[in-house]
Order: C-alpha cells, then structure tokens, then sequence
C-alpha cells in the first residue's frame, strides 16, 4: 500500500521490543506487514542505567536491527541522558533524536510519531513530526512511577496529538474534557489465526498436573487478587491452579506494598494445588490456554491501574471456545455473553463450577466467533484507517 511508503512510522515506548509480547509488537508488526515504514525505540539511555548489564553491553554509537519487518533502535551509550541537568538532557535527546530520524526516513520526508507513553514528549519537542499520535494503552496515573514531570508531559501530548487512542474509553476518563472527546477506542485483540494454527500439544510442564487445571496465564503482578485466588484455591484442593508467567511483584510503588503482594503470593503458592510454572515463549501460549479446562483473570478491584485496562489475554480462550472468566472489570462488560464476570468468591467458584462441567456448541461457537471478529488485524484495520485519515 502506498500510504505507509511515503510516510515513516516511529513508535516510541518503555518497554524492549523483545520482551513481552505486548499489543505494541502485534500492532506495529503487522502494520509493517501491510506495508508501512515502522521503526521502533525505548529511547537513549540515561545516566541512572549505567550499573546496568543492558548498558555495559550496549554499543557506543546508536544503530539498529531487523524483527518482524519493524526497524527497532538500538541506542548508543556516548551521549546518555540526565534529568537533572537540563541543557544536558535536551542535547542528549537531540543527539539521539537526530538517529531516530535518519534511522525512521534516511531519505527524509514527513514523519509520524507514535507516542506509547508521556516520557517521551521531548522527543515529540526535538523531532517536530508532521502527524503525532498518541496511544493511552494503560492508566498511567495510577501506574507506579507517576510523578509531576510526567503529569505535565501528558498535558502536553494531549494538547498537541492529532489522534488520542486509548486501550479502554474508561481509560481516557481522567483527561480534559475537550480531550476526552477526540478519544478513539483500540481495545486488546488476539493472534487469532496463529493462535488456531499452534502446535496444541500439551506442554511438558502442564502434563504433570492432573485436571482440571484451572489456568491464568500472563504477567503476576499487583492487579492479581491473591487473596481472592487463596480462597478458590483453598475451598476446592481437587482443582489445580496453573500460573504461567513473569512474575513482576517486585515493581510496586512502596516497599511495603511490594512485600505485602510478595508474602500473599508466596503463601499461594505453599498450596499443594497451585503451580507456578514461570514464563514461557509467546509460542507455547496457545498449548498452555488449550490444556486448561478453565482460564481465568482474576484481577483486584480496588483502584489501579488496571483497573480502567483491558486485559491483554482475554479473547485468547475464547480462540478454542473454552470458557474465560474474569473480573467484572467496566471494559469487559460488553463482552458478558461470552466471557463470564465474577466478583465474590461464591460467584468464582459458581462460574468455574459451570465451566468444568459445560457442554454447550452453540456457546462454544459464540466464543470462536468474538475471538475471531476481534483479532489483532481488525485492531489494525481501525488503526490503518485512522493513520491514513491523517495523511488524506
């Protein structure tokens, strides 16, 4: 398509391309496959990450590598950044800036920045693009590490953004209201087609628990309910819960609040019936989804930044036609024929009761057609419509 051709596509945000699989890599990628010029970076180190082995390996001048048709940035270490010196910092962003330009349109020409999170404004300052969009895909003022530079960074994206995208429209529900308005939903999808056509077996590691294995796979951090998950776990013992995962508690806002998630989650796992396998590579997902009867995410309800999400992995059962619950969280209520919402733990234990012993196709098929109708490629083709709106 020619739209992606005449204008670059520069996507910014914390977090390393190779990591996580997160909805940035499924949505870059596959603009990239459609055709668009899409390069990606979590911008220049700075001058805190020096003890790092991620900066000790890094190379002195700024380059780039190849994945998945996106352009990803690898940063150089000679000019790094420091937010308490100013003029410093702005010459280290420019520096930097000045690759990511070359790296996003060696031939020059408009450029398109796509901003995953407010820490990037400078970057927005330094590089003028033609177009900036901002995607919203959590709460960050929720999130931890939230602070008053960032609160004030927003406020400027949001006032120079030509399109807003959030993750939920709950999610935009703390901006302006001038802004909130402009907000275009893009929820979370599913790799459906890679999903249906994964090698299925049951993985080595899930063989060894007995059924019914009740699975909730995905990152364990905060958002979880453990005590919540301690109490299923704890009133039926002849079910297995199965976490797969990276464990991200560590990343709390206080200490105190780390230890307490750290010590709930550690007596969870002290019950013979739960099982933590630890991470496993993205490929696998879909075999670990299918060999458990029940997938659930049960999520805190108090306030967090999950809270106004959407969760990553919440069609993905629904790919299989097997049963998915899940908090009652604002953003998944739509979604109530086919995913089942529990609050209580009688209604946890009603809904995984159900579940166990169902038997229904025509539900079944429900579930495989909202799985399918909301792939990762319908998300792309809203966000391909709305970047090409832009260009027109």
């Amino acid at each position: 398509m020619s739209y992606g051709r005449q204008t670059a596509v520069l996507a910014l945000d914390l977090n390393p391309w190779h990591g996580r699989r997160l909805g940035r890599q499924h949505l870059l990628s596959k603009l990239a496959q459609r055709g668009w010029d899409v390069a990606y970076s979590t911008g220049a180190y700075s001058l805190w990450q020096r003890g790092t082995e991620a900066f000790r390996r890094a190379p002195w001048w700024p380059s780039n590598e190849m994945a998945e048709g996106v352009t990803l940035d690898v940063p150089g270490k000679l000019l790094p950044r420091s937010h308490s010196r100013p003029y410093w910092d702005a010459l280290a962003v420019a520096w930097h800036a000045g690759h990511l330009r070359r790296l996003a349109k060696p031939g020059g020409g408009p450029l398109m920045l796509l901003v995953y999170h407010p820490a990037f404004w400078p970057y927005v300052e330094a590089l003028k693009p033609r177009w900036v969009v901002y995607h919203a895909y959590d709460d960050f003022a929720r999130a931890p590490g939230w602070n008053k530079r960032w609160a004030r960074m927003e406020a400027a994206l949001l006032e120079r953004a030509d399109v807003l995208l959030a993750t939920s429209l709950h999610m935009a529900d703390r901006f302006p209201e001038e802004h909130r308005r402009r907000v275009r939903e893009l929820p979370n999808g599913v790799d459906f087609e890679a999903f249906r056509q994964a090698d299925l077996r049951c993985p080595d590691a899930l063989v060894r628990i007995p059924a019914p294995r009740v699975g909730s796979i995905g990152t364990i951090n905060h958002k979880l309910d453990m005590q919540r998950l301690r109490e299923l776990a704890e009133a039926r013992p002849q079910w297995n819960f199965v976490f797969v995962g990276n464990s991200y508690l560590e990343s709390l806002p206080s200490e105190a609040e780390a230890r307490d998630s750290y010590a709930l989650w550690q007596a969870l796992r002290q019950l013979p019936n739960v099982h933590y396998l630890g991470p496993c590579p993205y490929e696998q997902v879909p075999a670990y989804v299918a060999n458990c009867e029940v997938n659930i995410a049960c999520y805190r309800l108090e306030g967090g930044w999950w809270v106004h999400g959407f969760p990553l992995k919440l069609f993905d059962p629904l790919v299989f036609g097997k049963a998915a619950i899940c908090s009652p969280l604002k953003s998944v209520e739509p979604y109530a024929e086919v995913v089942d919402l529990a609050r209580t733990k009688e209604d946890w234990l009603g809904a995984i009761e159900r579940a166990l012993v169902e038997d229904d196709p025509a539900r079944a098929r429900a579930r495989i057609e909202c799985a399918q109708s909301n792939s990762w490629n319908s998300r792309v083709d809203k966000l391909e419509g709305w970047l090409q709106d832009l260009l027109r």
